[in-house]
């Protein structure tokens, strides 16, 4: 007997046939020849559904956002409506194999045990209670979140004492720092407005930590080898692989591969199962906004292995320096909230008054070191303690870099130690530079992925200029209903796109791509889609005003900042970039 919480499309393509109903609506059925008990009932949105199993009492809570998903029709006995939502914190299905990178793609499903049902994100599985507890307990390594989750809900079991979760102090003060961070601070009413974002944090999958199940042999090779090309068009996996949880999982995959193609794998002795549940961690920490989401994470990452790999760049770095790249790009704006700097510094919020400088930044930073700290998601096992403190630094420094206000300091760093690092990156002496000469490189090539939609193709380039202005507008949106200054810049009723983009490359990107170039020659074909689509932006609003008309435009863009630190001081980056991180964040130490 197996109870189940299943969707219609765990069920597509099975023979499913009804042997009988007791009066409590439990269904005795048949699936693919196996039998089964299913529970089948309607989840309404936002109500709470207690179901209890037999002989071992079990009760849980289903948090929904749902919808119907359709009517499935057991041998024509019934019809029921069956709907799906977010769990976000039932148990994972039990003893799913991990597959090697060398398994055919085809025998996933033939090796998985006690899973009778495709599992997909919203499928859970609750078999035998007793025995995944078991399994839980004989976990040697300490999945947190998994561990927590299944306590909050099934906890305080007095026969099994042993199933504990291991909070270390780096895992508390996270959790604590972390908390609640877009709440407004302070007393009276007018701090009511709730969490301070444009969309909710999403949950994480409990099962892909216990039982990651990947294939890297199952991803395509056209996409493989378009991770190296301007072309990699991230948005349109949307069409292209329509399941969400699919879709995510495949990018995960993808960004593995980056991680073996340079080489960083073999070279640090990463856990593959750690990689796996880091990368899928990072991405449930991005929240759904219309720009800042896991697909900008992702789009920046590979825009960064472009630029290592095609552009040749990694030459100048170590293998622990493009480790540390790497992971930057991931989480450099994990738990973003759409609303940016200006509009918490005006709301008040808790992050805005635990980090007076670069807020967001130093936000993204901790939520990194967040995920590291998760013995699941340890991919530093195999680093020495001066690796560890080397890395962390790298990831600090690249991160806070991503903050518009110090554009012109990055620039004015990266000008200063041109000449050195162009000849390092021409010569064959580029590892015997100071941590000190290449961090502005790092971090210039940091921002260039940041600021990567205008060296893409025109198409792809319009796509996330629609996004960010839809998100530029959500907050004015926002400001306009909590009665703050509204920023004039991000005004729907303002704004010009094409103007902006206009600005934005001018600005923005040119400068600092053309710096870049200065010493990665090799980056030319970027700047020339710049001029590409600079071109084609500049038709664009032609066509929609007058020479004029569009003279009289405000030339202040969403894009600018009051920028910061663009003196004669931007020699030390990486001193500068430490003056603002406003907590110093060091993970325990390899023992």
């Amino acid at each position: 007997g197996t109870h189940c919480v299943m969707d219609t499309k765990s069920l597509e393509g099975k023979r499913i046939d009804v042997v009988s109903r007791d009066q409590d609506d439990v269904w005795l059925v048949t699936i693919n020849g196996q039998t089964h008990k299913l529970l089948i009932c309607e989840v309404k949105e936002d109500q709470t559904v207690k179901s209890s199993v037999t002989d071992t009492t079990v009760t849980y809570t289903i948090a929904t956002t749902s919808k119907v998903a359709g009517t499935l029709s057991l041998n024509g006995v019934d019809d029921l409506k069956v709907r799906h939502g977010t769990h976000p914190a039932l148990p994972p299905a039990p003893r799913a194999h991990v597959h090697k990178a060398n398994s055919h793609p085809t025998s996933q499903a033939a090796h998985r045990t006690k899973t009778p049902v495709e599992i997909k994100e919203k499928d859970y599985l609750l078999s035998d209670i007793h025995d995944l507890y078991a399994e839980l307990e004989s976990i040697k390594d300490s999945l947190y979140f998994v561990k927590k989750g299944w306590a909050c809900y099934f906890g305080g079991s007095p026969t099994h004492p042993n199933l504990k979760v291991e909070e270390t102090p780096d895992i508390q003060m996270f959790e604590k720092m972390l908390d609640n961070p877009y709440k407004r601070v302070g007393t009276g009413a007018d701090t009511d407005f709730g969490e301070m974002a444009l969309a909710k944090a999403r949950p994480m999958c409990l099962k892909l930590l216990l039982n990651p199940v990947f294939n890297l042999n199952a991803l395509s090779d056209a996409d493989v080898n378009m991770l190296g090309s301007l072309e990699f068009n991230v948005l349109g996996f949307q069409s292209k692989i329509l399941n969400e949880f699919d879709r995510e999982q495949y990018l995960w995959m993808l960004l593995m591969r980056m991680f073996h193609n340079l080489d960083l794998v073999r070279e640090f002795q990463i856990s593959e199962l750690n990689l796996y549940r880091f990368i899928g961690t990072v991405c449930r920490r991005y929240r759904d906004v219309p720009f800042h989401n896991w697909y900008h994470g992702f789009n920046v990452t590979q825009t960064m292995y472009y630029l290592l790999v095609t552009c040749e760049c990694q030459r100048l770095f170590t293998k622990l320096e493009l480790f540390s790249m790497l992971i930057s790009a991931i989480c450099h704006d994990a738990d973003h909230p759409g609303l940016n700097n200006i509009f918490h510094a005006k709301a008040g919020s808790k992050i805005a008054n635990l980090h007076k400088k670069s807020t967001l930044e130093n936000h993204h930073f901790l939520q990194a070191m967040s995920v590291l700290s998760l013995p699941e998601c340890n991919i530093f096992g195999n680093l020495n303690s001066s690796q560890m403190v080397e890395l962390q630094l790298n990831i600090r420094d690249m991160i806070l870099a991503t903050d518009l206000s110090l554009h012109k300091l990055i620039l004015t760093s990266m000008e200063a130690h041109r000449k050195v690092l162009n000849k390092a990156f021409k010569g064959t002496k580029a590892n015997q530079l100071s941590r000190e000469k290449k961090v502005p490189a790092m971090c210039c090539i940091m921002k260039c992925s940041d600021l990567s939609n205008e060296i893409r193709p025109k198409d792809i380039a319009i796509l996330w200029a629609t996004r960010v202005n839809r998100e530029f507008f959500a907050q004015s949106a926002k400001e306009k209903e909590m009665s703050l200054p509204l920023t004039p810049w991000i005004d729907p009723e303002k704004v010009v796109i094409e103007k902006e983009q206009i600005n934005f490359i001018t600005g923005l990107c040119m400068p600092l791509y053309k710096t870049l170039h200065s010493v990665f020659p090799t980056i030319s074909p970027c700047i020339d889609q710049l001029k590409k689509n600079l071109v084609d932006w500049e038709w664009r609003l032609q066509e929609m005003t007058t020479r004029e008309e569009a003279a009289k435009l405000s030339i202040r863009s969403v894009w600018e900042d009051d920028q910061e630190g663009t003196g004669k001081g931007g020699k030390d980056l990486s001193a500068n970039l430490g003056n603002r991180a406003n907590v110093s964040v060091k993970l325990g130490e390899k023992k």
